[in-house]
């Protein structure tokens, strides 16, 4: 009887497929890919893209991860006219929201990183506006 017809020709592409030659594809460095024409007028010249297990590319640039300005988190998108993390993000909105008014105990001069951003309120919010986060962003009322 044998094989359905579109099953013998599943069987046929996946074995011609097996056959190919695809070790031009790869240069014998660090799996970089040169300088192949996919098609369309697309060249891929750099390295592989590595995926997530999601299959996403990365939230990199290069490689590395984008950090917040204000206290080196991984940022999340743009928030406020630059890009920052979701932490800043929300400690900027409620404190021009709320029109808080914060206090340094020291010297004005704190040090804001990701383990010690909620010490000294008055510090973080000095320093998201130092590095360029906005008072008239466009995110009041829509985030």
């Amino acid at each position: 009887m044998g094989m359905p017809h579109h099953h013998q020709q599943s069987m046929m592409m996946s074995q011609s497929m097996n056959n190919l030659d695809t070790s031009y594809l790869f240069s014998s460095g660090a799996n970089a890919i040169s300088g192949i024409d996919m098609g369309g007028g697309y060249q891929i010249t750099g390295p592989p893209t590595s995926l997530t297990a999601a299959g996403d590319i990365p939230d990199t640039k290069d490689g590395i991860e984008e950090l917040c300005p204000v206290c080196g988190d991984k940022v999340s998108g743009y928030h406020y006219g630059l890009l920052t993390c979701e932490s800043c993000k929300g400690f900027f909105k409620r404190t021009v929201q709320n029109k808080k008014v914060y206090t340094c105990v020291a010297e004005r001069s704190c040090h804001i990183d990701k383990t010690q951003r909620k010490r000294c309120p008055f510090c973080r919010f000095q320093k998201c506006l130092d590095v360029g986060m906005k008072l008239e962003g466009d995110n009041f009322g829509t985030t």
